[in-house]
């Protein structure tokens, strides 16, 4: 019995898996950037966290910016970070 659970289980896993996979394909990046660009920022409500304030304070952020260093990848700059950079237009 519990070999046919879990076979049932490894099946719902790979469906979703294979879902996940299908919406994120259906996502161009082009279409992320339209909506970025009107999206309305407004004022958070009282006791909302700070995102920046979480990637700023994160071990695993921390972890990660560190095997990258030791694998040779710079620091982006601070303004590109923040959204403020050079990327491309339309």
């Amino acid at each position: 019995a519990g070999g046919a659970s879990q076979g049932r289980a490894a099946g719902q896993s790979l469906a979703l898996w294979q879902e996940a996979a299908r919406r994120t394909l259906g996502v161009s990046l082009e279409e992320l950037l339209d909506l970025k660009d009107h999206v309305v920022v407004t004022e958070a409500p009282e006791g909302s966290f700070n995102i920046q304030e979480l990637f700023q304070n994160s071990p695993a952020v921390q972890q990660v910016q560190e095997v990258l260093a030791e694998l040779g990848f710079a620091e982006a700059p601070r303004a590109a970070a923040e959204g403020k950079g050079g990327g491309k237009g339309k």
